[in-house]
């Protein structure tokens, strides 16, 4: 066994595995005595040996040089919206673990102290003071993991510590109803009665299906069937800083579905449909191609390209793009996924109602569906979820509210006696 060598303030620890021999310092840490000193590099010195032996990789390396190596792995494997996520949290993280080397994160301490940090209250740029959901206290832990088990597999270190015993998993509140009250939802409806079509229809369309906000404004005419008053999803519309709007494939594989409108929904298509070969019409060559190129046309695979961009991200190209969304602006552009959200939010505020939310209408859509008798199995399909339990989890109280309804009718229908 290997003894380290006491360096002024340091120890210089060694390992020689198969002929090579790897070196690295160990500084004395404030506050201890020569004995403890001495103690606590031998144990250094041993885990080094029993890295170097097993072929971990030692040399110093931060959490945040480590998590810019994943980001770049995880661009050519992910979405861009999945990766834009761990930026945007890596952004509060860094600032307390970047600094650290990444195996001294197998002190789990630092974890806890970070999970604690994300626990206290904040105060925005605005001034107003504010708390961490658990929520999105896990999405950051999540984020935090994902780097360290890449580091797991980069052989930078041996365990990824946010697994397994000694972390403290923040508890998430009990579930709440989030879909918009009945009487709220119709005063939406008296209130855009005067608002622009579209507007009017994203309401209805997401009402009714339950389909989350980049779904609808990722649908295409081809996907919808105004005779069988079906629609298909496939595709889910994001905006991403420095790429611009992208339509990406959904969810998950189990987002895709084929679902039924009301009537009159697809009367309101049809209506939607007209105004645009109108728009069209009156838009000229802004609306189908670019006049010095007609080849060129709006490409699906903008974000990825190594080309210029062909996405509509750019002012140089922007009014020579084509395509078949059915949330276009007058000259054909997609438009931006929040764009439903800032005009609704107007009409709430210009009526003097309740403020709602795009994803409180798909609350609203799926509790509907839930209290109308329909399975659990069912609502997922509905919703686009992977399986039941995500469903269970979600919609809790409204599918317990369903079943006490259900048993008190019974209730009632056995003690009057009454009989189909």
């Amino acid at each position: 066994m290997a003894k380290p060598r006491r360096r002024g303030n340091s120890y210089q620890l060694r390992a020689t595995v198969n002929g090579i021999t790897k070196t690295r310092s160990w500084q004395i840490p404030a506050g201890l005595t020569e004995k403890q000193a001495a103690k606590q590099a031998q144990k250094e010195q041993d885990r080094f040996e029993e890295l170097v032996r097993k072929g971990i990789n030692t040399d110093k390396i931060t959490f945040a040089e480590v998590a810019d190596q994943y980001i770049r792995f995880i661009s050519d494997e992910q979405k861009p919206t999945s990766v834009k996520s761990h930026e945007d949290r890596l952004r509060l993280i860094n600032p307390h673990l970047g600094h650290i080397e990444i195996k001294e994160l197998e002190k789990k301490q630092y974890i806890r102290d970070y999970i604690t940090f994300l626990e206290q209250p904040y105060t925005t740029r605005k001034g107003i003071t504010k708390t961490r959901s658990a929520v999105t206290i896990s999405d950051y832990i999540k984020t935090l993991s994902s780097v360290l088990t890449f580091a797991c597999e980069s052989d930078y270190i041996e365990s990824n510590p946010c697994i397994g015993k000694g972390i403290r998993k923040p508890k998430q509140t009990a579930d709440r109803d989030k879909s918009i009250p009945l009487d709220v939802i119709h005063l939406y409806i008296d209130a855009l009665e005067n608002a622009p079509l579209q507007d009017r229809l994203f309401f209805h369309l997401t009402l009714n299906t339950g389909m989350r906000k980049g779904e609808v404004i990722g649908l295409d005419w081809n996907n919808v069937d105004l005779n069988n008053n079906t629609l298909t999803i496939v595709d889910n519309s994001q905006y991403i800083p420095g790429k611009g709007i992208i339509f990406q494939s959904t969810k998950r594989k189990s987002s895709d579905r084929t679902i039924s409108i009301p009537a009159y929904v697809s009367d309101m298509l049809r209506e939607l449909k007209a105004q645009q070969r109108e728009n069209r019409l009156n838009a000229i060559h802004l609306w189908t191609a670019n006049p010095d190129n007609p080849a060129e046309k709006y490409c699906e695979n903008h974000a990825s390209c190594s080309r210029p961009c062909t996405g509509f991200c750019s002012k140089h190209c922007r009014l020579f793009k084509e395509c078949n969304r059915v949330f276009v602006n007058e000259i054909g552009h997609p438009i931006h996924p929040d764009t439903p959200r800032k005009n609704l939010q107007k009409v709430g505020e210009k009526a003097g109602l309740p403020k709602i939310t795009v994803h409180g209408l798909r609350h609203t859509a799926a509790s509907l569906f839930i209290k109308d008798g329909n399975s659990i199995p069912d609502v997922a399909a509905f919703l686009g979820h992977s399986n039941a339990r995500t469903t269970t989890a979600i919609y809790a109280h409204a599918i317990k509210e369903a079943e006490q309804a259900r048993s008190m009718n019974n209730s009632i229908g056995s003690i009057l006696r009454i009989t189909e």
